[in-house]
C-alpha cells in the first residue's frame, strides 16, 4: 500500500472515522496480498464489524501484554478527550520503539487538536490529510508541513472498490424491525451535532432547525407515495432533541424513524437520498453513487466543504423541494 512500509503493522483507532479508515486499509491490505495489521480500539463498538476483521479491545497500549513488533503504526485522529487520548498513546509508544507511525485526518476542521494531549503535542512520522486546502488548514494551525502528505480516505476507496450490501432492496431495513413497502420512499437524514459544536446559534441553524425543515419539505409533497424520513444521530448527539420534534410530527403519509444503531453502509444503500451537513457520511454516500442534499445556510467560511464544488450547499425550503422532487422522481 502506498505510503506505509511493507511488512505487518499495527492499527489503532478509537472513533467512528478512524474505524472505518483502518478497517477499510485493513482489509484491503488483506485482499491484495499483504498482511493482516493488528488492529486495538478502546471502543468495543467495533469488535464486530462489517470487514468481518479481528479487533482487539484494549484501554491503552501498556496493556499489550508483549513488547510491540511491527513494520508501522496506522491510526485515526479522535479527539483526545473523547477517546482519552487512546491514538496518541500509540504513537508515543511507536516513537519510543522506533516504529514508524501515520495517522490520517479524515477532515477539513480540528487539526491540531488531534494531536494534542494535555499541555503536550505528539506528532506521527507522517499524517495523512485529504487533499491541499487540507494540508493548508492543517499548516495554519501549525502543524508540521514536512509530515503532511495528501492521501485518499481510504474507506472512500473501499466503498467504491470492493463493498457489496448484504441485503436486497430494504431487506436490511426489515431486519432492524421498520416496515416499508417496495414504492416507499427512503430518506436518510444524518446531520452533524452542530447545536453541540457551535454554541449560541453561531451558524443560523442546527441540526433540530434543519429537521424541522425537512419534515416540512416532506410533508409537503408526501401525497403520492409513502415517505419513510429515517434520522441517523452522530454518536454524540443528544438523545431527546431529535425524538421530541418527531413526536410533534403528524403526516398520514410520512412516517419518521430514528436508527442509533446500525450499518452505515446498509442504510445507505437502502435510502433514496441521503441529506446531511458535512459529515462523513455524505462524502460515503457519495461514493456509494447516492443522491445527496447538502444542507448549509451558514456563512461559506464557517462551511467545511465549501472548496468541493461538487457538493454545493442548498440553502432554502423552496430549494430542497426542488431537490427532493426530482431525486424522488417527483418531476
Amino acid at each position: 500500500m502506498v505510503g506505509l512500509p511493507d511488512g505487518k503493522g499495527i492499527m489503532a483507532f478509537s472513533d467512528t472515522a478512524g474505524a472505518n479508515a483502518c478497517l477499510s486499509l485493513a482489509f484491503m491490505l488483506a485482499r491484495e496480498g499483504e498482511q493482516i495489521p493488528t488492529l486495538y480500539t478502546n471502543n468495543p463498538n467495533f469488535i464486530t464489524n462489517e470487514w468481518e476483521l479481528q479487533v482487539n479491545y484494549i484501554e491503552r497500549p501498556e496493556q499489550i501484554p508483549e513488547r510491540l513488533h511491527a513494520a508501522f503504526l496506522f491510526t485515526g485522529t479522535s479527539h483526545p478527550d473523547s477517546s482519552r487520548g487512546f491514538e496518541l498513546r500509540f504513537i508515543r509508544l511507536a516513537l519510543q520503539l522506533k516504529i514508524y507511525s501515520v495517522s490520517f485526518i479524515d477532515h477539513w476542521v480540528n487539526f491540531k487538536v488531534r494531536f494534542s494531549m494535555g499541555a503536550d503535542i505528539v506528532w506521527p512520522d507522517k499524517i495523512w490529510v485529504l487533499d491541499n486546502k487540507a494540508r493548508q488548514a492543517a499548516i495554519a494551525e501549525g502543524l508540521p508541513s514536512e509530515k503532511l502528505e495528501i492521501h485518499e480516505n481510504p474507506q472512500h476507496r473501499f466503498l467504491a472498490k470492493y463493498w457489496k450490501p448484504g441485503f436486497n432492496g430494504h431487506g436490511y431495513l426489515h431486519q432492524l424491525g421498520i416496515r416499508s413497502t417496495p414504492d416507499t420512499k427512503v430518506i436518510l437524514y444524518a446531520p452533524d451535532p452542530v447545536s453541540l459544536r457551535y454554541k449560541n446559534n453561531e451558524l443560523g441553524f442546527d441540526e433540530c432547525s434543519a429537521l424541522e425543515l425537512i419534515i416540512k419539505s416532506l410533508s409537503a409533497i408526501a401525497d403520492r407515495s409513502p415517505v419513510l424520513l429515517i434520522i441517523k444521530p452522530h454518536p454524540l448527539q443528544p438523545p431527546d432533541i431529535l425524538s421530541d420534534l418527531i413526536n410533534e410530527s403528524k403526516n398520514g403519509n410520512l412516517e419518521c424513524r430514528i436508527i442509533k444503531v446500525a450499518k452505515n453502509t446498509e442504510l445507505i444503500n437502502c435510502a433514496d437520498i441521503i441529506v446531511g451537513f458535512y459529515s462523513n457520511f455524505l462524502l460515503e454516500a457519495q461514493q456509494m453513487n447516492k443522491p445527496i442534499i447538502r444542507y448549509f445556510p451558514g456563512a461559506p467560511s464557517k462551511d467545511p466543504f465549501f472548496h468541493l464544488r461538487d457538493k454545493l450547499p442548498v440553502a432554502d425550503d423552496n430549494t430542497i423541494i426542488s431537490y427532493l422532487k426530482y431525486y424522488l422522481k417527483y418531476e
